[in-house]
């Protein structure tokens, strides 16, 4: 064979072998066109396009204001507005719409009805069967379900009570499908405002002296600022215009000044409205997550929130609630303790003094936000304690900043700490190795057993010393892990790597009487595993031998 036929066979082998590499690699793309019937009637997300060969797409069918979604057709089928279909070929794909009931028929309604005045009353199972039958009809739209409730609470009898907020709460936001949720919260939407509207005049006009808890005004008040809140939680996307929370709240603040507005409110003169403000409150800036026009300084300007309150919420996004009960020196302890606390640890968004908006004892109302903690008023310096035993020296702090910091740790503990598996671990087997002893603790000034009957106050209690003098709370762990009692010395260190963010330093505090609180870095050795193994203390170096779940056997001291 000649040598030009030779190379002329190579080249065809080469090309072959190329070919065959390009069709092994191919990927085809085929087209989801997508279409609404009726048109008008609704939309598909997302809206077509072009995808590789065995993509799977996810379409939702959402219909417009006065229809329902049907049924798919094309090259798809069923019932439910969202599907996943697998592109193996070009596809086209219709969504059907219906128009939506207008009202749920009158034999439904008088069903429902007696439904619901039961469980106004209270929870009755064979009552929640029922109305759950009824609220689940997907078929049913937004205008049938405010034309019914509108219907329901005319009534005078028939009142917004905590029991019927508990209870509708899980059909709209929890049980049954999207469509059922989307219609229900479009439907229940306005006839809140026109509640709130309506019983604040009513509240305004009554003799509110003889007010209670249990009063008509003050539950259907309350619990539709509640319910609204509920549906700024889940950050309600069938609403058309989430910007009307923010309107609505910004008119009812202008035309309700001395209820909702931020003068100081006569309490006496108006029960419970102290609540009634702070959900208010509560309502209008944690509604900025709904929506990317309004900004902090806009929701601070509706407040008139100024000074300390307004930096307060302007940088680190937590709502002070005190009806101007706080002074400035209060005001700046709260300001520098948001400051030395690192922001990504907690997700604090309000904090409220019920003992100033006059929400306490008899008068208490429950307060619904995403995360937020209550203070007490107590000036700075009335209250100062030593927070340590006698193992150790005395050091004396302020109350109020103590209480402050103790609520803030609660956050800690709820976000940081919930949020890392491994600290939750941690922590859950600090409490089990402590038991009910309560010298096994480094907060010993309460009875035996306290942290297994509320674990939620362990790491919160830890920070009253912790933030009262770190280098006192260290000391007393010693102590204790010398009388042969090695788990306080492991709550310490497991609050320094809460606090040192997965970082080569944690922090340290001191506390003093008059709220002054100081920080201090303090560099810190990790072993293989993460854990810490010695702290740095300005000169001092502290050592710690660990067994394999990070417990304390041994200390080298300085």
């Amino acid at each position: 064979m000649s040598r030009r036929k030779k190379a002329g066979i190579i080249v065809g082998c080469v090309i072959a072998i190329i070919i065959i590499a390009v069709i092994a690699t191919y990927t085809p793309t085929y087209t989801l066109s997508v279409s609404v019937s009726p048109p008008g009637a609704g939309f598909v997300s997302p809206a077509g396009g072009q995808y590789k060969s065995g993509e799977q797409v996810s379409l939702t069918a959402n219909p417009i204001s006065g229809y329902s979604f049907d049924y798919w057709s094309g090259r798809a089928s069923g019932t439910p507005s969202s599907i996943i279909i697998t592109m193996d070929s070009d596809r086209s794909v219709t969504a059907n719409f219906v128009p939506a009931p207008t009202d749920i028929g009158s034999t439904e309604a008088q069903q429902l009805t007696g439904y619901l005045e039961e469980i106004s009353r209270g929870w009755d199972r064979p009552s929640v069967d029922g109305a759950n039958s009824i609220l689940s009809t997907e078929s049913l739209g937004p205008e049938a379900w405010e034309s019914f409730f509108e219907e329901y609470f005319s009534d005078p009898n028939h009142h917004f009570t905590d029991d019927l907020r508990n209870y509708l709460t899980y059909p709209t936001f929890h049980w049954f499908s999207d469509d059922v949720h989307a219609n229900l919260q479009q439907g229940l939407f306005s006839l809140l405002i026109d509640i709130i509207n309506s019983q604040t005049d009513a509240y305004l006009e009554s003799d509110r002296a003889f007010l209670t808890q249990e009063s008509p005004i003050v539950q259907s008040l309350h619990n539709s600022h509640r319910f609204l809140h509920t549906m700024i939680h889940y950050q309600v996307s069938s609403l058309e215009n989430r910007d009307n929370i923010i309107g609505f709240y910004k008119n009812l603040i202008k035309d309700n000044p001395n209820i909702y507005g931020n003068a100081s409110l006569d309490v006496d003169k108006y029960p419970f409205a102290g609540a009634f403000r702070a959900q208010a409150h509560i309502n209008l800036a944690e509604a900025l997550q709904l929506t990317d026009t309004i900004l902090y300084t806009e929701i601070a300007d509706i407040l008139e929130l100024g000074g300390i309150k307004r930096d307060i919420f302007q940088d680190y996004g937590v709502l002070l609630i005190d009806n101007n009960g706080l002074d400035t020196h209060q005001l700046e302890v709260i300001k520098s303790i948001l400051e030395s606390v690192p922001s990504e640890l907690h997700n604090l968004c309000s904090i409220t003094v019920n003992s100033f908006l006059g929400n306490d004892g008899d008068e208490k109302l429950r307060l619904t936000r995403k995360v937020g903690v209550n203070i007490f008023g107590n000036k700075v310096g009335t209250r100062v304690l030593n927070m340590f035993p006698n193992e150790v020296p005395s050091h004396l702090s302020d109350g109020f900043s103590r209480v402050a910091i103790h609520e803030l740790n609660h956050r800690v503990d709820g976000f940081h700490i919930k949020g890392n598996e491994t600290f939750e671990k941690r922590k859950e087997q600090l409490l089990e190795q402590a038991g009910v002893a309560k010298m096994n603790y480094l907060r010993s000034d309460i009875r035996d057993g306290y942290f297994q009957e509320t674990p939620q106050e362990f790491f919160a209690a830890i920070s009253n010393q912790y933030f009262s003098n770190s280098e006192h709370t260290l000391s007393l762990g010693i102590e204790r892990f010398n009388q042969g009692r090695p788990e306080p010395l492991n709550q310490f260190l497991f609050f320094a790597d809460v606090y040192s963010r997965g970082g080569s330093s944690t922090l340290f505090y001191t506390l003093d009487t008059a709220g002054n609180l100081a920080k201090t870095e303090v560099p810190i050795v990790r072993d293989g595993d993460g854990h810490i193994i010695e702290l740095h203390i300005g000169a001092e170096h502290y050592g710690f031998q660990l067994d394999t779940d990070g417990n304390v056997v041994s200390v080298i001291l300085p």
